[in-house]
């Protein structure tokens, strides 16, 4: 019954305009209150810390728009990215460099939205597809240089007791990927030109 009613909130929400996330409340309130999921269990049987994370994180491209940090990000990025739009191939290795500084201080996800956030607005100015910088952004976050900076590495390494890969080799493959990486995205200017998503 709970599940038919949150389902049925959920898609008739643009009917009765009540938000998805006060459906869940409301269904979530009658599983405890009916007994039918008890504290103990909300207790040991949720990963709060991860909840919690994920709503923190998700919220952050919100926080930034609302806060005007994103124009704020713009103004501090522009002096850095503009002198180089005249030419593709430096205007990416900039960007592709900046993320690789700011995946030293955070995460990938937060140097995306980051980036993201910044950037995106000057593609008009540069004459560029918001796909492209939004794809070197994507592409560039993917590079680590310590083992903490990539969460699924960590994970993928602790599941297996270290045995799918070695650290010390991945740390040695990565910088040949980094280069790798850039000297694609030179390789693709051509290409996005013909496309029409450089100017």
């Amino acid at each position: 019954g709970v599940l038919f009613f949150t389902v049925t909130g959920w898609l008739t929400a643009p009917y009765h305009g009540i938000d998805g996330a006060w459906i869940a409340i409301i269904a979530f309130a009658i599983l405890v209150n009916t007994g039918i999921v008890d504290w103990n269990m909300l207790r040991k049987g949720i990963d709060w810390e991860l909840l919690i994370h994920m709503g923190v994180t998700l919220s952050i491209p919100t926080l930034l728009k609302q806060s005007k940090i994103d124009q704020w990000l713009v103004d501090v990025m522009s002096p850095l990215i503009l002198p180089f739009m005249d030419s593709p191939a430096w205007f990416f290795l900039v960007i592709a460099l900046l993320t690789y500084v700011l995946k030293l201080m955070f995460t990938s996800f937060l140097a995306v939205v980051t980036l993201s956030v910044a950037l995106l607005p000057l593609s008009i100015d540069v004459g560029m597809s918001p796909w492209i910088i939004a794809m070197v952004v994507l592409i560039a976050s993917e590079v680590w240089f310590f083992p903490f900076q990539v969460d699924w590495h960590m994970l993928a390494y602790s599941t297996t007791d270290g045995k799918g890969f070695s650290y010390p080799r991945m740390l040695w493959i990565n910088p040949i990927y980094a280069l790798a990486y850039i000297i694609a995205l030179i390789a693709a200017i051509p290409y996005w030109r013909y496309l029409g998503l450089i100017g």
